[in-house]
């Protein structure tokens, strides 16, 4: 990471929704400019959970390199902070080899922290968090309805089956008695890398197809049995990893709280408001170039081509004189 008197430097970024074709457009890119991807993905970090995460498929890794993927046990945690550093470290490594990072993924907190870096927490508190998680599986629900009373808003933003990030919430609460709703960010407000933003954008019509040919996709490909394979290697299904869409549903199912006829239908519907909320997050980012997703080889070949070009004008203003879209919103 550059110094303050450094400049800092440069990183393509290509963000959006599920099914936009990110990975497909990382990986050509990439393979033109020379660069390398690193996956802004909350579980392509997990080894094991290959068919459901939509990971980089082997030709795209042939491209390109691929950096923050299969790096964490699945039945391990991998918080905001753990994956930046990861994420961080691939940045730092590719720009000391001439190379050029190109992030791509669908997590806006991730992106986010990457480009803008968290804020300092109170820390962390092994014996808190355990206590916590043994009040939650001794009386399921109760984490929730604790952090509706410490720090509503961002309990109405979080899912009560999301142990990790409400342990996360009320741990920040008790430790530094303050809410994450009082106006604090998670993430500083001072750019860290000059970043050029690519955004691909999808017709709602269009998208419904792709996720639903995607679900067909990977259920033919085995994701139950993959699924079966990991809690028989002992990932429990509270496991981080196991919340994954796709994992989540295909759990369900095995413990019986889902018909295998409604396993396919749950995970399109799960991939559709996953999808609406990474819209509205990606939207209210400032600075993003909007493209249209490319439905054929021949529009990728052409999106490539004009991402290139691009970028290289956006280094070659840069270096021309001080412009401020370098350094993001």
């Amino acid at each position: 990471m550059a110094s303050e008197s450094e400049p800092r430097p440069p990183l393509l970024v290509i963000l959006g929704a599920t099914a936009t074709g990110k990975s497909e457009l990382a990986a050509g890119v990439a393979a033109r400019l020379p660069g390398e991807v690193v996956s802004v993905d909350a579980f392509a970090v997990y080894r094991g959970l290959d068919i459901g995460t939509a990971k980089p498929t082997t030709a795209q890794r042939a491209l390109a390199a691929h950096h923050v993927v299969d790096v964490v046990e699945p039945d391990a945690p991998c918080s905001v902070a753990d994956w930046l550093a990861l994420a961080e470290a691939a940045v730092d490594d590719i720009h000391r080899r001439g190379g050029v990072p190109i992030a791509a993924g669908g997590t806006g907190m991730y992106l986010r922290a990457l480009l803008q870096g968290l804020v300092e927490s109170p820390g962390e508190d092994a014996a808190l968090r355990d206590r916590l998680r043994g009040r939650e599986e001794a009386r399921p629900g109760s984490l929730h309805r604790l952090l509706r009373r410490l720090d509503p808003s961002i309990a109405s933003k979080t899912p009560s089956r999301n142990v990790v990030r409400l342990i996360r919430a009320l741990e920040h609460r008790i430790l530094s008695g303050q809410r994450l709703s009082s106006g604090q960010r998670e993430w500083s407000s001072a750019p860290r890398y000059r970043s050029l933003r690519v955004g691909l954008e999808l017709p709602r019509e269009e998208r419904e197809a792709r996720i639903r040919r995607r679900v067909a996709s990977m259920l033919r490909a085995g994701l139950v049995e993959e699924t079966r394979g990991l809690l028989a290697r002992g990932v429990p299904e509270s496991a981080p990893s196991l919340r994954a869409i796709g994992y989540a549903q295909a759990c369900a199912m095995l413990e019986g709280r889902l018909r295998e006829r409604d396993l396919a239908e749950a995970i399109a519907i799960a991939t559709r408001q996953l999808a609406k909320r990474q819209d509205t997050w990606f939207r209210r980012e400032a600075g993003v170039t909007w493209l249209s997703s490319p439905r054929t080889d021949a529009e990728l070949a052409a999106l490539v081509e004009r991402v290139m070009l691009l970028f290289r004008t956006w280094v070659v203003e840069a270096s021309q004189a001080r412009d401020p879209r370098m350094d993001g919103p």
